[in-house]
């Protein structure tokens, strides 16, 4: 689970880079309206932060006149199992992304 406090900022910045398009399609995909949540104590599952981000770097964006698609590999490390520390979540983080990489493009992991 993550905790929606940890989201904070994320619906504004995905309007304000890719568009209020980009943002409904990921609320959609994910089922879950990240805006209306996002000042609330409660958690949400991986699965639907994975399946919002997914949908957010699906959509073409245009750079300097060119349209880009862009994919994301993702490490996920969960506390307490994973360390209780910020410097052990990232190291643990970084361990699961090289293992996401190596599983191919545009997925995600746990730490192993």
């Amino acid at each position: 689970m993550v905790c929606v406090t940890a989201l904070a900022g994320v619906p504004a910045f995905v309007r304000q880079a890719f568009g209020e398009r980009t943002l409904r399609y990921a609320n959609h995909a994910a089922m879950l309206d990240i805006d209306a949540i996002e000042d609330q104590d409660c958690f949400i599952p991986h699965s639907i932060l994975t399946t919002y981000m997914d949908e957010v770097l699906a959509e073409p964006h245009c750079v300097l006149g060119n349209q880009v698609t862009v994919g994301a590999s993702i490490g996920i490390a969960l506390a307490p199992k994973d360390g209780c520390d910020p410097e052990a979540l990232m190291k643990n983080a970084d361990l699961a992304l090289y293992s996401s990489k190596n599983s191919g493009r545009s997925t995600y992991a746990f730490c192993p």
